[in-house]
Formats: structure tokens, sequence, C-alpha cells
């Protein structure tokens, strides 16, 4: 993951002190002797430092990572995880492993959703009604199949997948081939966006295009077929209800049609393109709408409005959730920036070949970090935040050269 070895995965024993110290500094030399611009070492190096502090590994094998500092929400939070978790995936495989299979091991027996986060323990679980987690666990464990190059955990998970993808599909209440979603039932938990919503269209689409791939990769050919026809369906829906030819709006519920420009509108696309299953919308359609997040979601740091996130002394650009045309603020988490979330448009944008502007989104977070003296500490629900993690996936692609 920094040009040096990367861990074999094991998270007991790393040898003798003496040794553990040569090979911490080389990791470290791995990070701040490579190329790469000083910015994204910093970010990188400083998501490292919250992932130490957030980890939980318990005496059973157990993992994982603290929503928040001071215990903030829970462990494993499923939607941050989507995010978060790119950090380590690679690095600490066995670690990411452990986590996921505790997340099926809770997945509820009567319907296949996915729970959401352990309340700091690893025996219960707090709810299954977020409406995002279904779809985030499909794509987390394709995510983690193909990058470890593992058919038998592909197969392990197999049966959860299957589930949380039905799970997902009963949630279409209108039958157009798309979820609904109710207020507030997703990673934006105090936004009552509802109806048929962009965010978690692309995760619906996002996650049938990869059981579609497991599926096959399984030998269940008629189970991919039936997916890849619901994944038309489904595209051929979100274009006709959600593109207003520049951008997709954030929901439509019946007559009603919310145009908000939402920063991780295409979380399902980007998620999909970084796995090599290409995008699951068209690619100019793709960029325009990273284009219009330029535009619409782009701020200066507003002390007088952003108070939930913002940290005293924070000044500079930002990229807020959600942007409007008409600069309407509706509520705190959409007129606020999540560090993760602008992390996760630098990636999509690295993805669409605008490189320079995928770093200057990473610049425009450390400035304004640096200013008011939390580069190593992200607030979102807490500090050192777990989302903000996947900065990971960008070191990645910076470090290989990707273009």
């Amino acid at each position: 993951m920094t040009g040096t070895s990367a861990s074999s995965g094991s998270s007991r024993s790393y040898g003798p002190p003496r040794a553990l110290k040569a090979a911490s500094g080389r990791f470290r030399k791995g990070i701040f002797g490579s190329r790469l611009p000083a910015v994204m070492k910093e970010a990188y190096s400083a998501q490292l430092f919250a992932f130490v502090k957030q980890s939980w590994y318990d005496a059973k094998g157990r993992f994982g990572v603290w929503e928040g500092s001071c215990s903030c929400c829970g462990l494993q939070t499923t939607d941050v995880s989507f995010y978060g978790s790119w950090l380590y995936v690679k690095l600490l495989p066995m670690l990411e492993k452990s986590g996921l299979r505790l997340t099926r091991k809770f997945q509820r027996k009567s319907d296949g959703w996915i729970p959401h986060f352990f309340p700091g323990t690893f025996e219960r679980i707090d709810t299954y009604h977020r409406q995002d987690l279904n779809t985030q666990f499909v794509l987390m464990v394709f995510r983690d199949a193909v990058l470890w190059e593992d058919r038998s955990f592909m197969r392990e998970m197999w049966p959860a997948v299957e589930k949380a993808v039905g799970c997902a599909r009963a949630m279409d209440r209108d039958g157009d081939g798309l979820p609904e979603v109710a207020p507030a039932a997703q990673t934006f938990d105090s936004w009552g966006f509802k109806g048929t919503a962009i965010y978690t269209a692309t995760l619906w689409m996002g996650a049938l295009k990869a059981a579609a791939r497991m599926a096959r990769d399984l030998g269940k050919v008629g189970v991919a077929a039936g997916y890849e026809a619901d994944f038309d369906r489904a595209r051929r829906a979100t274009i006709a209800k959600l593109w207003n030819g520049t951008y997709f709006i954030l929901a439509a519920d019946g007559g009603k049609r919310d145009p908000g420009c939402l920063i991780d509108a295409l979380a399902g696309d980007w998620y999909c393109r970084l796995l090599g299953l290409g995008g699951i919308l068209p690619d100019p359609m793709v960029v325009s709408h990273l284009d219009a997040v330029w535009r619409l979601n782009r701020k200066r740091v507003d002390r007088s409005y952003m108070k939930s996130y913002e940290t005293p002394g924070e000044t500079g650009w930002c990229y807020v959730n959600g942007g409007y045309p008409d600069r309407r603020r509706v509520g705190f988490q959409q007129y606020e920036p999540w560090t993760g979330m602008e992390y996760a448009y630098a990636l999509q944008l690295d993805l669409m070949g605008r490189r320079s502007r995928a770093l200057q989104v990473v610049r425009n977070i450390h400035d304004r970090k640096d200013r008011c003296g939390m580069v190593w500490n992200h607030v979102e629900c807490g500090g050192d935040y777990f989302r903000p993690m996947i900065i990971g996936a960008l070191w990645d692609r910076f470090l290989s050269g990707m273009p």
C-alpha cells in the first residue's frame, strides 16, 4: 500500500520490539519517501493516526473501528465502513475479514437485513432500519474478494449476499425497479429526503452489478442473468426519474422533485469503477454531475451557519453535501462538509480523469484543517471520524500511478 512490503494480515504479533521498530520505520519511509504530493502524504498519514486510535480488537479476534472518538455511535458502522475500510482493506486484510464476518453474523434471519453498528460491544447491534446497508454490504464483499483474489471468501459470503440483495429489492414499493427510501433512513440520517433517491439508486445498481459478477464467478448463471436484468431496469428508471439534463437530482417522491445536487450521489458508480466493473451510468452524465458538484457544492466555510462539524478557526474552501441552484439551505447535514464525502468526491474525480481537480479537493481539505490545528482529527459525528479513512483508496491510485 505504501510501496513497501505490506502486512500479511496477521493482527496478533509482529515480532520483537526491535523488528517492529524497523518495520515501522520502513512503513513510514514508504509514505514520506514516495514522490507523491506532500499534501497526499499528510492526508494519508493523518488517517492512519485516526485508525490506530479508533480500532478495537478483542481477545476473540473480533475487530471494528469506532465511528467517532469518545465512543461515538458504535463500532463497525456499515454505512461508514463502506468508506473508511478502504484504508486497511489491503494493508490488514484479516482485520477487514473479521469485521465483515461479524456484520454477516448479525444479518437478520427473517429478511436478510444488514445491521447498522455494534454499540460498544460485539454481542449485539443497534438497529436494522437503515436502507443503504444491504447494498453497501454487497459491494464490500465483492471488493474484498476481488482485492484479495479470494474466491473461497466470496463463496463463504454468498448466502448473505443473496439475502441482502433480496432485502433491498423488497424496498421497491412502486414497482419501478428502484428501492424507495424513508426520511433519514440512510447515511445522511438527519436529512429528510425520501422516495426514489439518487444515493440509494446508485448503490442498488452497483450492488446488482457486483452480485451478478459474483454469481457468474460461482457458476450461478441463472441468478446472474436475473440480477443483470434488474440492473438494466434500474438504470433506465434512474435516468428517467432523476437525470435533469445536467446532474442527477437528489430525489423524486410522487410528483415532488428535490433538485439538490448530492456530493456522493454516484457512490455505486465509483465503487464499481474502482473494482474493474466499469461505470453503472454513462460517462458523460457522470462527468456532468461531478462538474455540477464543483459549481453548486463548492463553498467558503461559513462559520455563521456551519456549526455542527466545523472547527473554530477553520476557513477556506469546502464541498458541502448538498448544493442547490438557488443556494438554499435546508439543514445542517446538507449545507456542511464531511471530509469523508469530500475525499470520495476527489476519488471519483480521479477515476474520471480529473486528477488535478481531485488533488485540489484534497489540498482544500488539508488547508482548512491545518488552519485550525485539526489535520489529524476530522470531525463528523464525533472526532477522529471513520469515514475520512477512504483516503486510502485515493492514496493507492496515486501510488500506483493510475491516471
